[in-house]
């Protein structure tokens, strides 16, 4: 992939000119401190951005317009990494080739408007709108807090990550999640937007078939007061409380199911090492579904099972579900799947399959459009967007680096949640 790069009113820009796709997709990244206040008020900061603005005051008039525009897409992402959380201002224009020459013009007025001109009139926001959004947000959100995944979730975290950011940040209960979206005054609101607009731009990031009047436009109506060089000095790992293995048993009436959960840590020093863990993984779950074979198919002991592997926190999650009197043997068939996979014949089998996998994966991968975009960050801010990479690294593979991977797993915490009959 080619970048060009260069500056508009000072600040970075990542270009990928192409002529592949009908839309021109433009992205502003800033960088905010990753807090459940700033996650849950960007959520709500977002929904009032899209049904009221200074020009265009109505949800009505907002998408009246966006219609003009050939439904013109714009939205505010969140996500986090490490400690940081990065909002994105995601706008997505169809190629001026396809409609006239006028729209690019309007469509990123247009844009400017609703970036830079939410209906904060006289320090106030349009009250109806202000309580519209922050129904919306609990409707969507609050009821996932308490589901049981989300709950198991978040024990299991607490176990791995005590006393970091991870586990400071969790909110428990729908109540919780709801008095804090209601607690949000007006002026935090507008505040956010301010430091958001004003302080927090890293960058930006443009793909789709871009002329040079394109660029022009983005310098006539996208000015920011600052703009910062990305802090990547954020935790990308947490390191792994050690602890004797022990059981946490609760009983929830939300979960019908008992669950165990096995976290092992996955000490990987490179890239190398931490593509033989997500090899491992696809012999255990998906590719050689070992997991589902030993624990359901010989030990009859579940219905369901699965496991996860993070590169980020260096740890794979063995999950079963089971009935608790199941609990003991569940454990024990962990380690008959990891000593299964020490043998070089199965290895090499899966191996091979799983190499084919990547290369039809990233066959169909690349014929999507969001295949650029993931690459046109990782070249831009140096995020990680593993397929490409990933893919030459696991040609790499041979037997040796998959047994090694295992040699070194260890079980650092265990949990079980004991479900509730049916």
């Amino acid at each position: 992939m080619k970048i060009k790069r260069k500056k508009i009113n000072g600040y970075d820009v990542s270009i990928y000119k192409t002529k592949r796709y009908s839309t021109i997709d433009m992205r502003f990244l800033f960088q905010l401190p990753y807090t459940k206040e700033n996650i849950y008020m960007c959520d709500v900061l977002e929904e009032y951005m899209l049904f009221s603005s200074k020009k265009y005051k109505t949800r009505e008039a907002i998408n009246r317009r966006r219609m003009e525009l050939y439904s013109m897409v714009f939205g505010l992402n969140n996500y986090n990494i490490g400690e940081s959380l990065f909002v994105e201002a995601s706008f997505s224009f169809f190629d001026p080739e396809l409609v006239n020459d006028d729209y690019i013009e309007e469509a990123l007025e247009f844009a400017s408007d609703l970036l830079f001109e939410p209906n904060f009139e006289n320090g106030k926001l349009d009250r109806d709108e202000f309580v519209r959004s922050k129904d919306n947000i609990k409707l969507s959100i609050c009821d996932n807090v308490i589901a049981p995944k989300a709950k198991a979730g978040r024990m299991m975290t607490k176990l791995a990550f005590p006393g970091t950011y991870l586990v400071t940040d969790f909110i428990e209960t729908k109540e919780e999640c709801e008095d804090l979206i209601e607690s949000f005054s007006e002026h935090e609101i507008i505040e956010l937007h301010k430091k958001i607009i004003d302080e927090s731009l890293v960058g930006l990031i443009i793909m789709g078939n871009v002329r040079d009047e394109f660029l022009g436009s983005i310098e006539k109506f996208f000015k920011f007061k600052k703009s910062h060089t990305l802090d990547k000095k954020f935790k990308d790992r947490l390191k792994i409380c050690k602890s004797t293995p022990s059981y946490t048993k609760v009983s929830d009436e939300d979960i019908k199911e008992s669950i165990l959960k096995a976290l092992y840590e996955c000490p990987a020093r490179n890239r190398k090492e931490r593509a033989s863990y997500l090899v491992l993984k696809k012999m255990i779950d998906s590719t050689g579904l070992m997991l589902h074979k030993v624990l359901r198919d010989e030990l009859k002991l579940v219905y369901t099972a699965k496991a996860t592997y993070s590169k980020r926190t260096n740890t794979m999650m063995f999950n079963a579900f089971i009935d608790s009197k199941n609990e003991k043997k569940a454990l024990e068939g962990f380690n008959i799947v990891l000593e299964r996979l020490k043998d070089r014949d199965a290895i090499s089998k899966l191996l091979k399959q799983i190499k084919e996998e990547y290369d039809l994966a990233l066959y169909t991968f690349d014929e999507s459009k969001w295949n650029p975009f993931f690459e046109l960050y990782d070249v831009s801010f140096g995020f990680d967007r593993p397929l490409k990479k990933n893919k030459k690294v696991i040609d790499s593979l041979v037997e040796d680096d998959i047994i090694m991977a295992i040699e070194k797993m260890k079980i650092s915490k265990i949990l079980f949640y004991e479900g509730v009959k049916k």
